[in-house]
């Protein structure tokens, strides 16, 4: 070989280490900036990369391929004193024992041991925790589908902000009992009756699946992962609901997806099945309807605590009336989460930060389209029922307003009076009759009863044949002269009757009002 440069890398298997540092670099970007450390460990030493200083280093020195001398010379320069580790960002640490222990091994944990209590400082220290991570052939296989996000941990407190990945080298880990030795070690678990906390990685071992004993085809294959940010997010995943249950999990989404792709449907008809399983995550993920009677008495309440003033501003009053209860909600929690805070606002100014508040959370519901606020309420009602109001003024809505349906969430509240406007009304005070017994068999937790649907009234025969057909038989429908032919040729003029107390009579193509009669009203109502 050339003079100063590097022969035979494959003696103690150095070439894997040379393989293994190549698979952590970017293509036109050098190593990882997501890589602190690289670690080589065995009885003998310890050699550690510090890859942001070897990679300044490098650059200093114009060496942007990582060849063999680049990578492998640093370390041998660093152990004969002709280079300084701080200067070429590669550190050797020896391990061997004088004099020799039984366990060439337990030098080895130790140093594991403080290196692991590093990474610990420093998850600490941003606010977060640190991993253990085994590549194992017995472990669980990274498949987030495609997907960049938790499955399960979607708001980890505190966050894994440091992973440590531990990889066997080419002879692998050996016995199950060395692996456990060193994974004990990186967590700083100290064996005994009265063993302290761990003082390494706080969560782990997490034991990862990889097809191949190759350090760096593993790595490669786990850092792939990382640029497609799904290690993180499995990761979590683990520490929350467990290896076995996430591998139980994957399983069974796995035969979901193989089932869903292997069977007979058509284009149109997996489309139709995926927009029915988006219709039900938004279902599910839709936050709790709150009826506006709660909010209401929410604000009373706050008011009588002292928290905010009794005189409620005109400016609050419309902001409430226009906005989702669940929203007046949140803005009265944040009311008292700042009023309890060491420098709360003064009480003159509370409702006006309240309506700040409550503006925002507005802003940010204005992309639904769908209305859910007491004013959508009230203007439904107007379409339903304006004019069996005293005296057919609108403006007098409020007193008259059917007060049941506050205790509703107003979803529910427009449902019933979008099914009510589908048919013809009664009375105003029959309709507001109605409309308390749906309510109250809602509140009950009993299934309400779904509105009649409208149909048309085949023509009856009249009770007494007209003049000159008496005595005579009938003729068929079909035959020329028969009593369809005739009800064709005298058509009901479907004009409505007065019949009572303001009630519509039915006529043909009208169905009669739920509330229009006990009958009626048991047949009325919403679907939950």
């Amino acid at each position: 070989g050339e003079c100063d440069g590097f022969v035979d890398p494959w003696r103690f298997r150095l070439d894997m280490v040379h393989a293994s540092i190549r698979q952590l670099a970017k293509e036109g970007q050098g190593l990882r900036s997501e890589v602190e450390d690289f670690v080589c460990a065995s009885p003998e030493s310890a050699i550690i990369y510090d890859f942001l200083a070897f990679r300044n280093c490098n650059k200093q020195r114009n060496r942007n391929v990582l060849t063999e001398e680049t990578v492998l010379c640093a370390p041998l320069r660093v152990s004969r004193g002709w280079d300084a580790p701080k200067d070429v960002g590669v550190r050797v640490v020896g391990l061997k024992s004088q004099p020799p222990s039984e366990d060439p091994m337990a030098m080895v944990r130790a140093w594991l041991t403080s290196f692991a209590k590093d990474v610990r400082s420093r998850a600490e220290a941003g606010g977060g925790v640190a991993a253990l991570v085994v590549l194992h052939s017995a472990g669980v296989e990274l498949n987030s589908f495609g997907v960049p996000a938790a499955f399960f941990a979607h708001a980890p407190d505190p966050p894994i902000t440091e992973v440590v990945i531990l990889v066997a080298g080419p002879q692998g880990f050996g016995s199950e009992a060395a692996l456990g030795g060193l994974e004990r070690a990186l967590l700083g678990e100290v064996e005994g009756p009265e063993a302290p906390p761990r003082a390494g990685c706080h969560e782990g071992p997490f034991r990862i699946f990889v097809p191949t004993a190759n350090a760096n085809v593993a790595l490669g294959d786990v850092f792939l992962a990382v640029d497609r940010e799904q290690l993180l997010p499995f990761l979590e995943d683990l520490r929350l609901v467990g290896p076995q249950v996430y591998a139980d999990w994957a399983e069974d989404l796995r035969g979901a997806l193989l089932g869903f792709g292997a069977c007979p449907l058509s284009l149109q008809q997996r489309l139709e099945c995926l927009d029915e399983l988006e219709e039900a995550l938004e279902r599910a993920d839709a936050p709790e309807d709150v009826a506006p009677q709660k909010a209401r008495a929410a604000l009373e309440t706050a008011v009588a605590e002292g928290l905010l003033p009794s005189k409620r501003p005109w400016r609050v009053r419309v902001a409430t009336e226009c906005c989702d209860p669940a929203d007046v909600l949140r803005a009265l929690e944040l009311s008292r989460a700042s009023a309890a805070s060491e420098a709360p606002h003064p009480l003159q100014e509370r409702w006006r930060l309240f309506a700040e508040c409550l503006a925002d959370l507005q802003c940010k519901r204005a992309e639904i389209a769908e209305p859910n606020a007491p004013n959508d309420v009230r203007l439904a009602l107007l379409r339903v029922a304006p004019k069996h109001l005293p005296g057919g003024a609108s403006a007098k809505l409020r007193d008259h307003f059917p007060e049941a349906l506050w205790q509703l969430p107003c979803r529910d509240a427009l449902r019933l009076l979008q099914s009510a406007s589908r048919h013809e009304a009664g009375s105003f005070s029959n309709f507001t009759q109605w409309v308390e017994r749906v309510v109250a068999q809602t509140l009950e937790g009993k299934t309400a009863p779904r509105m009649p649907k409208r149909r048309r009234l085949e023509p009856r025969p009249p009770s007494t044949p007209p003049p000159g057909t008496e005595g005579r038989a009938p003729r068929p429908a079909s035959e020329p002269g028969g009593r369809a032919e005739e009800a064709a040729a005298r058509p009901r003029s479907g004009k409505p009757r007065r019949d009572g107390e303001g009630h519509r009579a039915v006529g043909e193509g009208h169905a009669a009002p739920p509330w229009s009669s006990p009958v009626g009203s048991a047949a009325g109502g919403i679907r939950k």
